[in-house]
């Protein structure tokens, strides 16, 4: 490990705050935490893709509604998936009983292939 100093602890505690921003101040770890904060909000976005895909939306709610979604989760985390979640109950939750709403639903839920 690189010598950031006399001023890093090489014994932070991650499990407390004090001992994540200590654990912060070092390069590496920033470049790690940042690896994993991307592909986590990564994955996340493939879910509620897939998901929305799944229970029928729309192309133009998907648009409007999904792809924003997908852009705070990406950018904020918790809060897009959050948004999608509650869009998702409050909007989509009546198609898993294989209802069609047309407001939501205007394909079977299948990709075209071109």
């Amino acid at each position: 490990m690189k010598d950031y100093g006399e001023d890093f602890d090489k014994n932070a505690d991650a499990t407390k705050l004090e001992g994540v921003y200590e654990l912060f101040r070092n390069p590496d770890l920033v470049f790690c935490g940042w690896v994993h904060y991307l592909a986590f909000d990564l994955l996340v976005g493939i879910g509620i893709s897939m998901d929305a895909v799944k229970l029928g939306t729309s192309t133009m709610v998907y648009y409007l509604v999904v792809v924003p979604c997908l852009f705070f989760t990406f950018m904020l985390g918790p809060i897009g998936f959050l948004a999608y979640a509650i869009f998702r109950t409050l909007f989509l939750a009546r198609n898993e009983t294989g209802q069609k709403d047309e407001a939501t639903s205007q394909f079977d839920g299948k990709a075209k292939v071109y």
